[in-house]
């Protein structure tokens, strides 16, 4: 982009509108535009590069080419003709006398020319998930990585260093405590006085006295100290390379307490919390030297450090180092400059730069201060004192930089808003167009003393900043209008790389970004025409905080976007999707009625803005429909997808993609609502929808889904969503009970996922959790295991999804008998959910029961049973009366009861279990069956066979109708019934006990371990009835089953032997 002739800020309203139309319509080319609108590409390309007012014509016409609205029309009508007439104001009084400060004055209305954004993408609406931990199983041990001598420090030390001798030799002096033990200075002082001066002068002095390092961190925040001691592993293996800053910042925190021999510099500390846990974790270090410089004036003796106050130079000293730094004799006039200037170090340096610069005597720039006494003072106190002076040195290097070179000027201005620290240098080369020229900018900005520069990076000290700031605002153009501020949103908004869901190569570049989107953010100076951009850097911050797993920051970013948004845009449908992202995040951090009202007040917000038929519904009315569902409201959720499907469907041309995707989400809410069957259909109705777009191959429908997914997404058929299209597939057909279906497709997710992904991936982690779902619903425990772990290796610490991670695999250890290995499994489980969710929280009920068997199966009744009547309470206290969990933990706690004897018990609350059951889904749901069969169980252990016989009778008719004559959950109620029926009618029992067998084997293959329990009870059947040989011909059966034992007694004996009786 180029920098503008004339100040574009009093257009800025007309920009940033169309800006927003071109994003909102998907980014169209020029050439398009100009296409639909008549007007010339030239023109098209002046007016939203910003580097022309358009007619109010001209206007209208490319606002209609965008898909403006009437009232939008109006509007850009209205900004083109305010802007032309404030251009033509400004061009008649060009010609007025200015003196040098009413000229610099003026200047600060200008902005650099805000480009049309180039890679501001579409808002996101796919679910999100989160990050996971990285492989540390080949990272060494601190011990093992030796010390070399590092050297980092981030200030280069002046030529001329002045009265500070003494304070170095202080911080050289051991205190009591003797030579081994950490040693600790916090040199305090006001901004600008020369505290990192200071400590940089020392490293430099005494770095032979530091064999293990010499290390410098910025430590403006824990975040960047982090990042600096992540640096700092780095440096010592490239182990740390790939781990993330906290990670790799503990991993130093380890190695300095273990080695000895360095020097810690923690250069400028806002916070002392910030530093008190580094501290408190070196305080056994022996042999270290942490060296904090700080503003802060506090008690840093209480937490171990020495405090070494700073205050200014002395008049002499000043002068003499304005004498060396300028190569001039003049002490009287050095002597008046540091007057002028409080003697503040920072403003000393800049005045001597000036100077050297511009070939300035001493008594000239005395009287350049001196002739602007309203903002510069001869002796004040500090601390006030040193920010007037600082700004006193700016108001002269403003006005030489005008003189020489207006655009360095206008520069500073934008770097002004920005973060202080890491500003990528190829910013100024997006802002510029031209990297020649932008290295001559930051060039001439350097040399006055007003930037410090890296290879690639650039920074700006936060107390010039500040200054610049407040003289942009207080001299600055009218209210609503900012052009510097204007211009650095849309630098970062046009710097941004991208989608971080779809491509995890560009973190490293929006983790440097992110400090920059929240410093504009926070110094956001009042509403201003780049207010709508701020609310989408805000929006596409949080998107990357939700990749990295960051929940909680994502949702405070992304509150700041809808707040943001709804100021600049009112109501509109930008501010929709900003709160149907901020929904999102409650919805993944467990607060559901959080997420329930955002997402109504977006669907509310899209109904009135875009109409009840607009395709923004079916989004809306879904995504409320999935937090209804996981708040236990699974007829609400129904009534909204069956709502999103009558809008999707409503078209003559209806897109099949989405109605497909619709039509998952119904199956899911059908299925729980036991209506299975037309779950089926609708995810038979999902398929056809592909089907039309391109023939479904029954054979490989796997590769059908991945090329359909690919089309509708834009995406490369080895896309991460392409994977997740697959994975919805594959649950809506578990969710069927048809995971030998849903196999093959999860497995193509799988690889998909493995080709683009990094191993720790979250969304690597999820696939390979729900394959292993997948195989643990097939039988497949062995093969489930190395899933679950791998995804659990790829989980981070403070994960919401570590919980179900740790579950499901001690389900799985559970279902191979490993039970010591699933109980620590499912003991860190609950702990992590109590952690994480609270001791209350639905998700521990559950872990809770699973725990409970797992301490049946070890013997521990007592303890199973105390956690069940504490899920039970979980269940009572956090659900409504008749919501189905309550219903399960009352199922769970009657099954423990009554392996305990406690059968009389434990029909209550199968009873109260079965009522709950029936109100939430109806007579013939397969959780009534459930219900039932439990109730069953308990009559039988009391012996009232006939009561069990019905009851069981009823519950195999309900999973019939309901799943099908050979769903695997139908098998155990049959071999219930066969054993009940025994006695009469043997022949069917057996029949039944075959029919077990059958559906056991087809679901999860032949040699499953649950197939041993129709066969046993089968082959002591046959044994009572006489038929010795077919009784051996099940025992030689039984045998090739792994890893069987003897057959066991089945329980007929005692049910043959009553009802003889």
């Amino acid at each position: 982009m180029k920098i503008d002739p004339f100040p574009v800020g009093y257009h800025g309203e007309l920009l940033t509108m169309l800006t927003t139309l071109w994003v909102s319509r998907g980014r169209p080319s020029l050439r398009s535009i100009a296409k639909k609108s008549h007007v010339s590409l030239g023109w098209v390309s002046e007016v939203m590069g910003g580097r022309k007012i358009p007619s109010g014509d001209v206007a209208v016409a490319i606002a209609k080419a965008l898909g403006a609205n009437a009232d939008q029309q109006r509007r850009a009508r209205a900004h083109a003709d305010t802007a032309a007439e404030v251009e033509r104001s400004i061009r008649r009084h060009a010609a007025t006398q200015r003196t040098p400060r009413q000229t610099a004055q003026a200047v600060e209305h200008r902005q650099l020319s805000p480009a049309a954004t180039g890679d501001m993408r579409q808002e996101t609406e796919r679910a999100w998930t989160k990050p996971s931990a990285p492989d540390t199983s080949m990272l060494p041990t601190p011990v093992q990585v030796e010390p070399v001598p590092l050297w980092r420090v981030q200030h280069f030390t002046s030529p001329a260093f002045v009265g500070r001798h003494d304070v170095v030799t202080r911080l050289r002096r051991r205190p009591d405590t003797g030579r081994d033990a950490l040693i600790g200075h916090s040199i305090t002082g006001l901004g600008g006085v020369g505290k990192s001066e200071v400590a940089a002068r020392y490293a430099v002095t005494y770095r032979d006295e530091y064999p293990a390092g010499v290390w410098w961190l910025a430590a403006d925040g824990r975040a960047a100290m982090d990042a600096g001691l992540a640096s700092f592993a780095r440096r010592l293996t490239q182990a740390c390379r790939d781990l993330p800053d906290e990670a790799a910042a503990d991993w130093a925190r380890q190695w300095l307490q273990h080695w000895p021999g360095w020097l810690l510099i923690l250069d400028d500390v806002t916070d002392p919390e910030d530093v008190v846990q580094l501290l408190a974790d070196l305080a056994g270090a022996s042999g270290g030297h942490v060296l904090v410089t700080t503003r802060r004036d506090v008690a840093w003796d209480v937490i171990g450090l020495t405090p070494v106050p700073l205050d200014v130079l002395s008049l002499a000293d000043s002068a003499d180092l304005l004498l060396e730094r300028t190569g001039q004799r003049d002490r009287a006039a050095a002597e008046g400059i540091a007057g002028e200037l409080g003697c503040l170090p920072l403003a000393l340096e800049q005045a001597a730069a000036h100077m050297r610069h511009h070939v300035m005597t001493l008594d000239r720039y005395l009287g350049q201060l001196r002739r602007q006494p309203e903002q510069l003072h001869a002796a004040v106190t500090p601390p006030h004192s040193a920010e007037r002076a600082v700004a006193r040195v700016w108001d002269l290097t403003l006005d030489a930089l005008w003189t020489v070179d207006e655009r360095a000027t206008l520069l500073l201005g934008v770097l002004a808003w920005l973060a202080p620290q890491d500003i990528p240098r190829d910013l100024v080369g997006i802002l510029v167009d031209d990297d020649v020229a932008a290295d001559q900018l930051l060039g001439r900005l350097a040399s006055y003393s007003m930037v410090g520069l890296g290879q690639d990076a650039i920074n700006v000290h936060a107390l010039v900043q500040a200054v610049v700031r407040a003289e942009v605002c207080q001299q600055g153009p009218p209210e609503g209008s900012n052009p510097a501020y204007e211009t650095a949103v849309r630098l970062l908004a046009e710097a941004m790389p991208g989608d971080p869901f779809r491509d995890h190569t560009i973190w490293p570049r929006f983790r440097r970004l992110l400090p920059h989107i929240a410093a504009v953010a926070a110094n956001r100076p009042g509403p201003t025409a780049a207010d709508g951009l701020v609310g989408l850097l805000l929006n596409e911050a949080g998107a990357f905080e939700i990749t990295q797993g960051h929940y909680q920051q994502a949702r405070g970013l992304l509150a700041q976007a809808a707040a943001v948004t709804e100021a600049a845009t009112g109501e509109s449908r930008e501010l929709a999707i900003r709160l149907g992202n901020l929904a999102h995040t409650h919805y993944v951090l467990n607060e559901l009625d959080e997420a329930a009202q955002l997402q109504q007040r977006a669907l509310h917000i899209t109904e009135t803005t875009v109409g009840p038929d607009h395709p923004d519904l079916v989004i809306r009315l879904g995504n409320l429909g999935v937090i209804e569902f996981a708040a236990g409201r699974p007829a609400a959720a129904l009534v909204l997808h069956e709502r999103a499907l009558a809008i999707a469907e409503a078209p003559a041309d209806p897109d099949p993609y989405l109605v497909a995707r619709v039509l998952l989400n119904i199956s899911v809410s059908l299925r729980s609502l036991g209506r299975p069957a037309e779950a089926s259909v609708a995810v038979e109705r999902a398929l056809a929808c592909y089907a039309t777009m391109r023939p479904a191959d029954a054979a490989d429908l796997p590769e059908t889904l991945v090329a359909l997914a690919a089309e509708q997404t834009a995406q490369d058929p080895e896309s991460p969503d392409v994977a997740d299209v697959l994975g919805e597939f594959a649950a809506a057909y578990r969710a069927m009970g048809r995971p030998a279906q849903a196999l093959p497709i999860e497995q193509r997710a799988l690889a998909i996922a493995e080709s683009a992904l990094d191993a720790d991936h979250p969304d690597l982690a999820r696939r390979l959790s729900q394959l292993g779902v997948t195989h643990a619903e097939l039988g497949r425990p062995a093969e489930a295991v190395p899933l679950f772990k791998r995804a659990l290796d790829a989980t981070a610490p403070d994960s919401p999804e570590l919980a179900t991670r740790l579950g499901n695999l001690a389900a799985a250890q559970l279902t191979l008998k490993h039970t010591a290995e699933a109980t620590a499994l499912l003991e860190r489980a609950v702990a992590t959910a109590e952690r994480t969710d609270g001791a209350d929280h639905r998700d521990v009920g559950r872990l809770l029961n699973n725990l409970a068997t797992a301490y049946d199966r070890e013997g521990r009744e007592v303890e199973a049973l105390t956690l069940r009547r504490r899920a039970l309470r979980i269940a009572e206290d956090r659900c409504e009366p008749d919501h189905p969990d309550l219903a399960t933990a009352l199922g769970n706690l009657a099954k423990s009861l009554r392996t305990r004897g406690q059968s009389d018990e434990a029909l209550v609350l199968q009873r109260r279990a079965l009522r709950i059951a029936k109100k939430a889904y109806g007579e013939h749901h397969p959780s009534v069956a459930d219900c039932l069969e439990g109730l069953a169980l308990s009559y039988l252990e009391l012996h009232s066979y006939p009561a069990a016989m019905q009851l069981s009778q009823r519950s195999v008719a309900i999973r019939r109708a309901t799943l099908g004559p050979d769903h695997p959950s139908l098998a155990h109620p049959l071999i219930t019934v066969a054993v009940l029926c025994s006695t009469e009618n043997p022949d069917q029992a057996l029949d039944m006990l075959e029919h077990a067998a059958r559906i056991l084997e087809a679901a999860f293959g032949p040699h499953h371990p649950d197939i041993a329990s129709p066969l046993e009870i089968a082959a002591d059947l046959y044994r009572r009835v006489g038929r010795h040989a077919a009784a051996d011909a099940v025992v030689r059966r039984l045998a090739e089953l792994p890893g069987q034992r003897p057959v066991r007694h089945s329980g007929i004996g005692t049910v043959w032997s009553s009802q003889q009786q």
